[in-house]
């Protein structure tokens, strides 16, 4: 991809004033200013050469004919003059989706991606895979230095473990994540668990319901977003995943977020659902004969199958 096809000079007009008159122009004059919806990183105030402070004005305004009278007169009264100015653009100014729709003119590109860690996972659909590489090599661009890696969905899951078929499209080969939430630090490889990004707000929620104290059952535990904050929180936590790079990861989140003092709260399983409920039950209703307050199978489709 070469940058360099996105260079432009773009003539605008601008208003020169002095500093002490920043504020009040600016603030009178907004609705005039430069703003154009598919260029990013660009502030309308900038200085001249001469150390004058420049307002930029929407590309559409030749002159004082297109601001309103009131607005007008309060120009002229304010002794602020109007003056040409070369606007400099490159890459860097344009937004994904304008760079996408000039680099692959003959379709409509998302730029949307989900965020796990430093990687971007897309998920393009098939009349577009030819472009995947050009596409990833943006999305990598555009949003470094957050983003290092981009991935893409190669088929349905399929997998009994929900693990994501993908393969690298743009970046570093690296699927090892490090991401913050629910204040917690999860570490886990993303090519060999499975992690929802869009579900932060929804393992918050949960999370929020639960009492220190009270016993939850996880039974599709995954790497730890539900089982790890709630044994920081105060309970008594039964985590279970069948994955062994989930169960895995979950006991080194575990020990990498709990004290010495909370690690005993959670206790984890590599076991079938079935089998770890069958064994959470005899061990905390029969042996302890205690109450399970909370149980969680975040498996949509099918976890009514385990009951």
């Amino acid at each position: 991809m070469d940058k360099k096809v996105f260079d432009e000079v773009w003539d605008i007009c601008a208003i020169r004033l002095e500093n002490l008159k920043i504020q009040t122009v600016r603030e009178r004059c907004a609705k005039y200013l430069f703003r154009v919806k598919y260029l990013t990183k660009f502030d309308s105030t900038i200085k001249s050469q001469d150390g004058k402070t420049l307002l930029l004005l929407d590309p559409l305004i030749k002159g004082l004919d297109g601001f309103e009278e009131a607005d007008r007169e309060f120009l002229i009264s304010s002794g602020v003059e109007l003056v040409p100015h070369k606007l400099h653009l490159n890459f860097d100014h344009f937004s994904t989706e304008k760079i996408l729709s000039r680099l692959i003119p003959e379709v409509e590109i998302t730029s949307k991606f989900e965020s796990v860690g430093h990687i971007a996972h897309l998920n393009l659909q098939s009349h577009i895979l030819k472009y995947k590489y050009l596409i990833g090599e943006v999305i990598l661009e555009k949003n470094k230095p957050q983003i290092r890696t981009v991935v893409n969905k190669t088929e349905m899951i399929t997998d009994k473990f929900r693990v994501l078929p993908m393969e690298l499209i743009a970046g570093e080969d690296n699927t090892m994540v490090t991401l913050t939430e629910s204040g917690c630090t999860f570490r886990f490889d993303f090519k060999n668990v499975f992690w929802n990004s869009r579900l932060e707000n929804e393992h918050r929620r949960l999370i929020s319901l639960c009492k220190p104290g009270e016993i939850i059952c996880d039974v599709f535990a995954g790497v730890g977003p539900f089982a790890v904050p709630l044994a920081r929180k105060g309970s008594i936590v039964y985590a279970n995943d069948l994955n062994e790079h989930c169960y895995n990861a979950l006991l080194e989140n575990a020990k990498a977020n709990l004290t010495s003092r909370k690690i005993s709260n959670l206790k984890a399983y590599c076991l079938d659902g079935r089998e770890f409920l069958q064994t959470a039950v005899n061990e905390i209703c029969c042996t302890q004969k205690k109450a399970i307050n909370h149980i969680f199978m975040n498996l949509p489709k099918t976890a009514f199958e385990f009951l």
